[in-house]
């Protein structure tokens, strides 16, 4: 059996993990806080990541992934009228701490905008495309219905791309 908490030099307030399978029983000076297991995933399967000490976030996408004892999972901030329609389109609530996807069908577009960046990028489909942290889908309000009203159907993709190859 191994030695814990003896062997290495603590301060209050760090935070560590113990590794494997293992019995750990802490003494009267520790507290654990959650007990962490591993995130498996698939090559279109992500999670968001952020670094507590940095605050960075960043995507995790297409390995099995432990959080580290500085990291924990980031849930992304996405306006409420994308959540709706991608919620719509996909027929089930998005979870926002998993890396959003979104199967863009044939001859269609959908722009991506990267906030940290402040560029934006355009996807064609077919094609599947996962947000990274500070990216977003642009909604596009049409206009329609008789009388013509404002905003009158809301969208994210733009169907028959081929005329954006012009």
């Amino acid at each position: 059996m191994k030695k814990y908490f003896e062997d290495e030099v603590k301060n209050p307030g760090d935070k560590w993990i113990e590794y494997g399978p293992l019995n750990y029983i802490p003494p009267v000076e520790v507290e654990v806080l959650n007990m962490v297991k591993e995130i498996p995933l698939d090559c279109i399967e992500g999670i968001y990541v952020r670094d507590t000490k940095t605050g960075h976030v960043r995507a995790v996408i297409g390995e099995t992934y432990m959080l580290k004892a500085h990291e924990e999972l980031a849930e992304i901030q996405l306006a409420s009228n994308v959540v709706e329609l991608l919620n719509r389109e996909q027929s089930q609530n998005l979870d926002l701490t998993r890396v959003v996807t979104y199967k863009i069908p044939y001859n269609t577009a959908v722009q991506v905008y990267d906030y940290s960046k402040k560029t934006s990028r355009v996807v064609f489909g077919p094609d599947l495309l996962m947000l990274n942290p500070d990216e977003s889908v642009t909604v596009h309000s049409l206009s329609g219905g008789k009388p013509k009203k404002t905003k009158y159907v809301s969208i994210i993709i733009y169907r028959s791309w081929t005329r954006f190859h012009k």
